[in-house]
């Protein structure tokens, strides 16, 4: 199962912004709250440490690495099944 990684630097301006914040303000196709999960789940390091808190302030230079897991295609078959 292959992933994408999104890798970002910090800047001066992100200095003190919140891990979830950051990566939402950085990426067009994930949200804030999926970030949170994302970083719930150990999909997120910072400085090559895996990071388990949303909160987590960035300083200026931090790396934050993001592992966006494959998603599953699910083959769904109707059933043909009596209503009776």
């Amino acid at each position: 199962m292959s992933k994408d990684i999104l890798v970002f630097t910090a800047d001066v301006e992100d200095a003190g912004i919140r891990l979830d914040a950051f990566i939402g303000m950085n990426t067009e196709d994930l949200s804030r709250s999926y970030a949170v999960k994302l970083i719930e789940d150990g999909f997120v390091s910072v400085n090559k440490n895996t990071v388990f808190s949303k909160k987590l302030k960035l300083s200026q230079g931090d790396e934050v690495c993001v592992s966006i897991p494959q998603t599953h295609d699910f083959d769904v078959t109707p059933e043909d099944i009596s209503l009776d």
